[in-house]
């Protein structure tokens, strides 16, 4: 860790525990979390389903995976709730902290490393996150979901992101959640995402981008979760 991001994620960790500035978008997440509407796009070999349905005027995309033996959904969600701790599971991220925590919710940033030959698709993004370790009093089922903060929030936050990487461009919307869902005997890991990457990237070229991501990211959890 270089000074410059050394000394910025002390000063995260020194700010005021001011009230929390976002909140969860519900009509886009309820979008998401309604199971009508979904598409199957293609089963891979480990069994993972990927499906797509519009939402927030773009193509969101979720993937279904049940979880092999050999990984423990415990520390698989210990570590997906790990927010700072994503950059040794998913090498494309080069930052990730908190700087704000009330309980079981959130506010943090994430920057992207620059692609090496398109520096100019560097992204980052703030976002309001909340954990449910029960969802409808079901202990088979945990999610946690998060939106986009609003572009006046967390104004000293992104200054430092911009100083620190001035040509990374902020996406234009992120939303999703994360789940853990029992089904008979099986445990299955859920990833529900829509987003708008901004900048000048073609729609097309950003829903590609999406559809191959989503199983990277999935996998690289389950990876280092094994027992």
């Amino acid at each position: 860790m270089d000074a410059r991001l050394t000394a910025a994620v002390a000063l995260a960790a020194l700010l005021p525990a001011t009230s929390l500035a976002g909140t969860l978008d519900s009509a886009v997440l309820q979008v998401l979390q309604s199971p009508s509407g979904w598409k199957h796009d293609r089963t891979l070999d480990d069994g993972l389903v990927v499906s797509t349905k519009a939402a927030a005027g773009t193509v969101a995309y979720r993937g279904e995976l049940p979880l092999a033996d050999n990984v423990d959904p415990d520390l698989l969600w210990k570590k997906i709730n790990d927010i700072e701790g994503h950059p040794k599971v998913a090498g494309k991220l080069a930052e990730a902290t908190i700087f704000l925590r009330e309980g079981n919710t959130l506010e943090y940033f994430q920057v992207m490393h620059a692609p090496t030959l398109m520096p100019g698709s560097q992204r980052y993004w703030f976002a309001h996150t909340e954990l449910e370790n029960t969802v409808a009093s079901n202990p088979d089922h945990r999610r946690r979901c998060w939106s986009g903060l609003p572009p006046g929030d967390a104004a000293e936050q992104r200054k430092g992101v911009q100083s620190r990487h001035p040509r990374a461009i902020e996406v234009a919307m992120t939303h999703g959640c994360w789940e853990l869902q029992t089904r008979g005997a099986k445990v299955w890991l859920v990833y529900t995402t829509v987003s708008d990457p901004g900048g000048s990237v073609p729609a097309a070229v950003a829903r590609s981008l999406v559809s191959h991501t989503l199983p990277e990211n999935m996998r690289a959890f389950t990876r280092v979760a094994r027992r």
